[in-house]
C-alpha cells in the first residue's frame, strides 16, 4: 500500500473485522476491504460489504473519473462476493471512498448523491478529506433503505474514524 492514508485506513478496517487486500484502478493503488454480515433486520439477508479506497492526494477529481471508480468497484464486488447468487437473500454493497487533500465542491457533490445501483447490489460513494477528516456521503436511500444505517456507520464510524483527531 503506497499511501500513509491507505495504511491508516487499512488498520482501522482490519480492526473492524474486514479482510483487507489491494488492487489497482487506472494505475492507482486501491485498498479493498471485505466483510459479510447476516441480519434478521435485513429480512434475513447476507450483505457482502466491500470498502474500496483510493488516495487521490491533490489530484483534481472529475465526476466522470469518480463515476468510473464506482462502476469498477461495484463490478469487482459483484464478481468477488461468492456464496448464493445475488438476490437470493444475498447482495453486495460497495462503499467507494475517494480520499483527497482538498476535495472540490464538485467532488463533494458527487459523494452526496446515490450512484450505480444494480440488482441486489448498491453503491455508497464517500468523499474523505485527509486534511480535515470531513466525510461526505449520500443521505438516506429509498431503494435499499434497510441498509442505510449500516452504510452510514461504515462511512462515519469506520472510514471517518481513521482520520478523526483524538
Amino acid at each position: 500500500m503506497g499511501s500513509l492514508n491507505l495504511t491508516k485506513l487499512s488498520a482501522t478496517l482490519s480492526g473492524a473485522g474486514y479482510v483487507v487486500s489491494d488492487a489497482k484502478f487506472e494505475n492507482r493503488d486501491v485498498l479493498v476491504a471485505r466483510r459479510s454480515d447476516f441480519k434478521v433486520q435485513w429480512m434475513l439477508t447476507r450483505l457482502h460489504t466491500f470498502v474500496f479506497a483510493v488516495d487521490f492526494a491533490d489530484e483534481v477529481l472529475s465526476e466522470e473519473l469518480l463515476d468510473r471508480y464506482v462502476d469498477v468497484a461495484s463490478g469487482y464486488a459483484i464478481k468477488s462476493k461468492g456464496g448464493l447468487p445475488r438476490g437470493l437473500q444475498s447482495g453486495t454493497a460497495a462503499v467507494v471512498v475517494a480520499i483527497s487533500t482538498n476535495p472540490s465542491a464538485e467532488a463533494q457533490q458527487w459523494a452526496s448523491r446515490q450512484r450505480g445501483r444494480r440488482f441486489a447490489a448498491t453503491t455508497f460513494p464517500v468523499m474523505l478529506s485527509s486534511t480535515t477528516g470531513k466525510v461526505t456521503h449520500p443521505g438516506p436511500a429509498v431503494i435499499g433503505a434497510i441498509y442505510n444505517s449500516h452504510l452510514r456507520r461504515v462511512a462515519d464510524d469506520v472510514v471517518g474514524s481513521a482520520f478523526s483527531t483524538p
